[in-house]
Parts: structure tokens; sequence; C-alpha cells
């Protein structure tokens, strides 16, 4: 999928995020941001998906700092989050419950904090236009 002009700030702020998370040295988190600034500047189209553009910034993130991934701490916690949640999940073997389990796990979100994430998680699953009974063998 091409990129958006909507989808600049967002980068913008991976970016932001990416130097936050992978160092407390304020000199390298303000060398990281501004690099990565630069490179989105000379990167980003519309023509273009984001995927390599931010790519291309994490890698710069991780190259200044010295940080082979920032988000580690963040996707521990996610794990543990998840693994909590599908132990209290009761999947009754019907495909629509699996499906909806799919969703929900798709609320994990790097962009979010993890309470948001961890209330997201409770939220019922409806699907607009539910076709989960072809499915049913």
């Amino acid at each position: 999928m091409k990129a958006t002009k909507e989808c600049y700030p967002c980068l913008e702020r991976l970016v932001r995020q990416a130097a936050d998370l992978a160092t407390q040295d304020p000199e390298l988190k303000t060398k990281a941001i501004y690099e990565g600034l630069k490179l989105l500047k000379a990167e980003f189209s519309v023509n273009r998906p984001t995927i390599p553009v931010a790519t291309h910034l994490h890698r710069l993130v991780r190259t200044i700092t010295g940080n082979p991934d920032p988000y580690l701490r963040i996707k521990e916690a996610e794990m543990r989050m998840g693994e909590e949640f599908y132990r209290n999940v009761n999947l009754d073997g019907n495909i629509a419950e699996y499906l909806r389990l799919a969703v929900q796990g798709n609320s994990i979100d790097f962009f979010k904090d993890l309470e948001t994430v961890r209330y997201d998680l409770t939220l019922p699953v409806e699907f607009a236009i539910d076709n989960t009974k072809a499915f049913d063998i």
C-alpha cells in the first residue's frame, strides 16, 4: 500500500519513539532523531509504501544508538500480557471464536501504552459483516 500524506507524522512519531526507547543518552537520542527526520524527509514519498522507509528509520536509530532492539522491553511486556490474556480465553473450537481472538491480538500495538492495550483486549469483537458460518464444516 502506498503512503498518504497522513503517514508522514506517524513516521515522525516512530523515529521519536524508537530513539526514546533506544537510549537514555540525550546526545545520542537527539542525534538519532535529527538523522531520522532528515532520512524521513529524503525518503518519504506518497508514491511508495511506508514499510521500507520505516525499516530504514529503525536501522538508522539502531546504528546510531548501538541498541539492536529498542522495542525489546515493550515486546517482552506485550508477550507477558498476551500469555496472561490467552490463559483466560475459553475457546469452544468454533472458528468465529478463533477469528475474534486474532482480531483482539491485532490490538497489540507499539504506539499504544500497555494499559490501553490491556483494556482493548477486554472489548468484545463483533464483525460488521459476519461470514464466519461459511467456514463451518
